[in-house]
């Protein structure tokens, strides 16, 4: 509900938009999400390849940070997405950052979730072009 909501408010701002975070989403609310605020939301994982090894976000049977209880049980879930919009953006990379213990240290890891990373190609807009800004190499 919440990112529906962020995802409402941005459309009033921008037709390119970027929206990543911790969704704790379940994959059964993939499409509902993406077809929230007029539709048309990709997620970076899927439009890279849905690669397996970098899928989840969430591992509490390696990753010790978040504590589990005596009644608890360990699974893996990709809660975390990357969403982007936009007839100028195009997913060209994804992966994790903070999925391995620091200093190798088992179980010491940074959060209970595994950050995103993703590359986003931007082309240049005919806006951009208009008012004289050239594309970096």
């Amino acid at each position: 509900a919440v990112g529906g909501s962020i995802m409402r408010i941005l459309s009033h701002w921008s037709s390119n938009l970027i929206l990543i975070g911790d969704f704790n989403m379940r994959s059964n609310e993939d499409r509902v999400v993406e077809n929230l605020a007029g539709g048309g939301w990709i997620d970076a994982w899927a439009a890279t390849g849905e690669d397996k090894n970098v899928k989840f976000t969430w591992d509490s049977r390696t990753n010790s940070f978040h504590k589990p209880g005596p009644n608890s049980f360990q699974f893996i879930a990709r809660f975390d997405r990357c969403y982007m919009r936009g007839n100028e953006l195009a997913a060209r990379r994804f992966g994790l950052i903070g999925n391995h213990p620091i200093g190798g240290r088992k179980g010491d890891y940074l959060s209970d979730h595994y950050g995103i990373v993703a590359k986003v190609g931007v082309r240049p807009s005919s806006t951009l072009a208009n008012i004289g800004v050239k594309e970096a190499n």
